[in-house]
């Protein structure tokens, strides 16, 4: 059984800027989440709606959907899963996006929480969707920009086609120092970038990673592309130099990667 105190920090790329062609995303002091009482017994949707209003941006309901300027809609997705531990609770919590900006395609992100409790483990879901995927949701695919918390920009180029990435915090979870973190950066990233650009069609895209280690060893490495599986990014990071520390540790990122132009 893992037990560790559960501890997320964000790393955050710099403030919005033009796109450039840097590989890598910079790395940014590190902030850790409020507790789990901050958010008391709120849903999602209401946890939403609130971090909405906090981020100044206007929104009203249509059903279960929070719909922003421009026609954006966001819907959370908040489902139950089995528990391997006694006592504990885990759900995994999906945010889906559709508007004119993505010319109907929904994009989506996941996040997974757990805890004793239900809404415990949907607290923590949230803040780690809130963390990571939500800002990079709202740089994306409305006109609004956070002055503390945004993605970077960076331009990306492949056979026929460019595109501006929109490049979210790396959200690291962990009982003590990261050892992820840097290889992850140095080596993992710039290396999926690559493979993204020699390969993947014209068109909106948008990457999902999580790389988990335990006991010296990297236990999982997930990345989703478009939302699916996409297996040779997976066996690529699963070959790089990482050197996992005995504790757990997580490290999760998103990017959405918007067509320039008429690519």
């Amino acid at each position: 059984m893992i037990m560790f105190r559960d501890t997320l920090k964000k790393w955050w790329p710099p403030k919005h800027q033009k796109a450039t062609d840097d590989p890598a995303p910079p790395v940014a002091a590190a902030q850790t989440t409020p507790d789990d009482g901050s958010i008391g017994t709120e849903s999602t949707d209401d946890m939403l709606a609130r971090a909405l209003i906090q981020h100044g941006v206007p929104s009203h309901r249509d059903g279960s959907a929070h719909v922003l300027p421009g026609d954006l809609r966001l819907l959370l997705v908040l489902e139950d899963h089995p528990s391997t531990t006694p006592g504990n609770h885990v759900v995994a919590l999906e945010l889906r996006a559709e508007g004119p900006r993505t010319d109907g395609i929904v994009v989506s992100s996941f996040a997974a929480g757990f805890g004793e409790g239900r809404q415990i483990a949907a607290n923590q879901a949230f803040m780690k969707m809130l963390l990571s995927a939500f800002h990079v949701f709202l740089d994306a695919l409305t006109e609004h920009t956070c002055s503390q918390c945004e993605s970077a920009m960076t331009r990306w180029s492949g056979n026929d086609a460019t595109w501006t990435a929109y490049d979210g915090a790396v959200i690291t979870q962990q009982t003590g120092s990261s050892a992820l973190l840097d290889t992850y950066l140095t080596h993992a990233w710039p290396a999926l970038r690559r493979l993204f650009e020699q390969t993947q069609p014209k068109g909106l895209h948008w990457i999902g990673v999580f790389v988990a280690s335990f006991h010296n060893e990297v236990q999982t490495v997930e990345v989703l592309l478009d939302s699916n599986p996409w297996p040779d990014a997976t066996d690529l990071l699963s070959r790089q130099p990482w050197t996992p520390g005995f504790e757990y540790e997580s490290a999760r990122h998103f990017v959405i990667v918007m067509p320039e132009g008429n690519a």
